[in-house]
């Protein structure tokens, strides 16, 4: 019987973020519905359970030690759905940037979903964890899978892709956090004139084409995190000057370029380093 288990849980980019609507009525009332093509990337957190005596969560950085924490609400959502008598210690090591646009809550909550379905053999299906994955957040399911896809609803209807050719990046963080909820409320559907084509855009990143791929990239979220938080829109600048296509990711204010291979990543890495705190040269992954 397995005692312990260690994960990894990835950040993830936006290829594109359109917001198409909001949720009318139900339990996801005033959520926005959205189209958006995401992908993982090689950063991410380490993870790690083991069964204790009491129910405890230990995180680098400035992290909640509580169950305001997403990853301590996802065992808790678990053992309470099946009445587990079971307490487990988590440890988060981090290496997302916090409330970055990158998915790193809800990544920790699928890992921990994951993992305990495999550290209790709960026997649960992919598809059944993802469920559950949801009532905790829009980006879980994706993150649980973490499989290339168009995400569509509030984010919960994923359309699988093939593997994608790999990309390099360079990610840049500035070192504040942008509140997900804040940006999506400033945010008027009816002035946005600039809409993503997420057909093109995927045809693109399946031929792996780095001059055709920024033709069809656009978040539509930039519009207000651009506006309210200015250095996000000097991040983009200062790697489009270094010859990177540069977009925010998520509701910001990480930013990522598309670099044309490893060397030219690296290179604007090195440029950017001394300017921002947060500067890697990171891959996607499928």
């Amino acid at each position: 019987m397995m005692e312990s288990i260690q994960l990894a849980a990835h950040a993830k980019i936006n290829w594109s973020l359109d917001v198409k609507g909001k949720v009318e009525s139900g339990e996801h009332q005033g959520y926005h519905l959205v189209e958006m093509v995401m992908q993982s990337i090689d950063l991410a957190d380490s993870i790690y359970l083991q069964k204790s005596r009491e129910d405890e969560i230990i995180c680098s950085g400035a992290l909640p030690q509580d169950s305001s924490n997403l990853a301590l609400r996802a065992w808790l959502l678990l053992k309470d759905r099946l009445g587990l008598q079971q307490s487990l210690r988590i440890e988060i090591i981090k290496k997302i940037p916090v409330a970055a646009g990158l998915a790193g809550g809800s990544s920790d909550a699928a890992a921990v979903l994951k993992g305990v379905n495999t550290l209790l053999d709960l026997q649960f299906t992919e598809k059944q964890l993802a469920e559950l994955a949801l009532s905790l957040g829009a980006d879980v399911p994706f993150c649980l899978y973490g499989r290339p896809a168009i995400a569509r609803g509030i984010g919960e209807e994923l359309t699988h892709l093939p593997d994608l050719p790999q990309q390099h990046l360079v990610l840049v963080n500035p070192g504040f956090d942008v509140p997900t909820a804040t940006v999506y409320r400033s945010f008027v559907m009816d002035k946005e004139q600039n809409h993503p084509h997420t057909q093109r855009l995927v045809l693109a990143l399946q031929r792996g084409n780095t001059r055709e791929i920024p033709k069809y990239m656009v978040n539509v979220l930039e519009s207000v995190t651009l506006l309210q938080y200015p250095q996000v829109q000097q991040i983009k600048d200062d790697l489009t000057a270094c010859g990177l296509f540069a977009m925010m990711s998520g509701s910001g204010p990480s930013v990522f370029g598309l670099a044309k291979d490893e060397a030219h990543a690296k290179e604007a890495v090195d440029q950017l380093k001394s300017k921002w705190p947060v500067v890697l040269a990171v891959r996607t992954i499928n």
